[in-house]
């Protein structure tokens, strides 16, 4: 399933638009920033100051949580959970002028690339584990043919999570982010971005 709500234009629904109400000024945001913001964000209303949007973007994580907590009763209620994979993750991460930019899509810092996975197996196996080192979301294909007893074709560039999970993580295994950036965000034009995390380091 794909869950889109937390994305901009930063609207959740009510009564998610008040969950995480403002009760001082945020730090206003400077003519420059207000230009630089994408048009998916400066409409249907514009803030001028920056905890405006992160708490409307909160409310809209919120009001997805709640939906997956609806997944989860239904798969309860019908029986399935019982059976069911479950993951959670996301496909990037959101940039509020951490370095400057807005949104996502505009380079590979860890406010983009550095998203969560979370992972239910049946029985409750392993429930509670954390796992510290760091994967790739090309990983999670390889893990569930793993998991159904698959057979991982050789030229998959993903690597099960299986060993990690049983608790035999690989702490210095390098990961891969990319970025292929488009004119209007990027000083130069197109450029592909590539960054490589190993061992507490990330280049």
């Amino acid at each position: 399933l794909h869950y889109r709500d937390a994305h901009a234009p930063y609207v959740p629904p009510p009564p998610y638009h008040r969950t995480f109400p403002q009760t001082d000024p945020g730090r206003l945001l400077t003519r420059a920033e207000i230009q630089a913001q994408p048009l998916d964000i400066r409409q249907p209303r514009r803030f001028r100051d920056l905890d405006s949007y992160i708490d409307r973007y909160d409310g809209e994580i919120r009001y997805t949580d709640d939906r997956i907590a609806e997944l989860l009763d239904v798969l309860k209620k019908e029986g399935l959970l019982d059976d069911t994979v479950l993951f959670v993750t996301a496909d990037h991460g959101e940039a509020f002028l951490e370095h400057g930019a807005w949104t996502h899509g505009t380079d590979v810092y860890e406010e983009l690339t550095r998203v969560p996975l979370l992972l239910v197996l049946p029985d409750e196996k392993h429930a509670g584990r954390r796992v510290d080192a760091p994967v790739q979301t090309i990983d999670l294909y390889p893990t569930v043919l793993a998991l159904l007893g698959a057979e991982i074709p050789a030229e998959l560039q993903g690597k099960s999570l299986v060993d990690a999970i049983e608790g035999s993580p690989d702490p210095q295994r390098p990961v891969f982010s990319e970025a292929r950036v488009p004119r209007n965000k990027r000083f130069g034009g197109w450029g592909q971005i590539v960054a490589v995390r190993a061992g507490g380091w990330k280049l």
